[in-house]
């Protein structure tokens, strides 16, 4: 079973959990100010944590066309966000609607 442990992120502003042998990215290569990245030491995947701005109802009404009528601020919030890392020339389809999700807790000691 994987071991988590206590880290910093943001120069300690905020505490999480991560697998204990997980390498911080940014011991490695350069990471943007609004991330945290670790990586495992075994396989390809990664854990980046972000910070993004918030996001108002006006800014989103560029992307109305893409999102049903009975979506939420914070869907069309997430929709911006995910828009925003597209290149010009980037086709974007929705093809599972943005939807809250509940995840499961986990025991936090030592934080």
């Amino acid at each position: 079973m994987t071991q988590y442990a206590p880290r910093d992120f943001y120069g300690g502003a905020i505490k999480g959990l991560i697998p204990q042998s997980w390498v911080d990215a940014s011991d490695v290569r350069e990471v943007p100010d609004h991330q945290e990245v670790f990586l495992s030491p075994t396989t390809l995947t990664s854990q980046i944590v972000e910070i993004n701005q918030r996001v108002s109802p006006e800014e989103t009404t560029s992307l109305s066309h893409l999102l049903p009528s009975t979506s939420t601020p914070d869907e069309a919030a997430a929709l911006y966000h995910i828009h925003d890392i597209c290149d010009e020339d980037d086709k974007l389809e929705i093809v599972t609607g943005p939807m809250s999700v509940s995840m499961g807790k986990f025991l936090a000691s030592g934080i």
